[in-house]
């Protein structure tokens, strides 16, 4: 799988993907997203957990791949995601609150996150060559 975030290169190897809040509206029109509800996310080593109101999910993910083109400006991650055994979990690495807007643009799942104060927007997909069927929208 293939995740590709919207940022910018800050230096070497660190990049900024968070963009305005007062974009918010603009990006959902362009991509006619939907409001998925609100997520929490907690990370404990490789193993994401996203609990909301109706799901609650385990992932192992593991990086494959990063890189970064600098003509377009977006990240692009090559990952390897598999279901997790669900645990009980108390010492978490990382908790984070969002808001999810999605939708599907044919093999591309277009996700905006909506946190307190910003904005995060990627593109995934189980092949690259897919980004090609979407026209990014640069921010």
């Amino acid at each position: 799988m293939f995740i590709v975030h919207i940022c910018k290169e800050v230096d070497d190897n660190i990049y900024d993907c968070q963009l305005e809040k007062t974009r918010k509206e603009e990006i959902c029109r362009h991509y006619h997203l939907e409001r998925m509800g609100e997520y929490k996310e907690y990370w404990e080593n490789n193993v994401c957990i996203s609990v909301s109101e109706n799901t609650r999910t385990f992932d192992y993910i593991e990086d494959v791949s990063i890189s970064y083109n600098h003509e377009h400006k977006y990240l692009i991650q090559e990952i390897i995601m598999k279901p997790c055994t669900p645990y009980n979990f108390y010492n978490v690495h990382t908790e984070e609150n969002y808001i999810l807007y999605e939708k599907e643009l044919g093999n591309i799942t277009v996700q905006l996150k909506e946190y307190y104060t910003y904005l995060v927007l990627t593109f995934q997909m189980e092949n690259i060559t897919h980004l090609a069927e979407l026209n990014i929208y640069y921010i």
